[in-house]
């Protein structure tokens, strides 16, 4: 038998030792993959304030309790009017509204700050947003 003709009768393209070390490392590498995509770990992630909250049936207004690291930039509001006493100065204008298209409030969220829902809108629900993580703090409901 001639040295060139003895690849001719192999039909075997790669051994199965090797065809099995491949199939598993491509497994670990896709499974990796979807961990990632999955986990998001490969983006920015943002952690929720924990925030808590008093609500005040007879003043329609909820009192916050406690904040940690928010800004009122990040937080937004739907279902009601609400206007927020962000400056602590014992109103609450149109420049401190937290829900609609305004969004002008800035500065840090503190304890003690009053969130005041506009009577002419009830009965609604007031839901608070922290917009960077799309997290939920809270939803609460205005009777007339």
């Amino acid at each position: 038998m001639k040295a060139n003709q003895a690849f001719v009768n192999n039909e075997e393209a790669v051994s199965p030792v090797i065809g099995v070390i491949l199939m598993v490392a491509i497994t670990v590498v896709l499974a990796a993959v979807v961990f990632v995509l999955v986990s998001d770990l490969g983006g920015d992630t943002e952690n929720t304030p924990t925030m808590s909250f008093d609500k005040d049936e007879t003043a329609n207004t909820l009192n916050i309790i406690s904040a940690s690291d928010a800004d009122w930039g990040d937080i937004a509001g739907s279902g009601c009017t609400a206007f927020v006493d962000a400056d602590n100065d014992n109103t609450a204008d149109a420049a401190e509204q937290i829900t609609g298209a305004s969004g002008g409030l800035t500065g840090a969220v503190t304890a003690g700050t009053l969130i005041e829902v506009e009577t002419a809108d009830l009965p609604c629900t007031l839901s608070l947003n922290y917009e960077p993580s799309n997290a939920l703090l809270g939803s609460w409901e205005f009777e007339a």
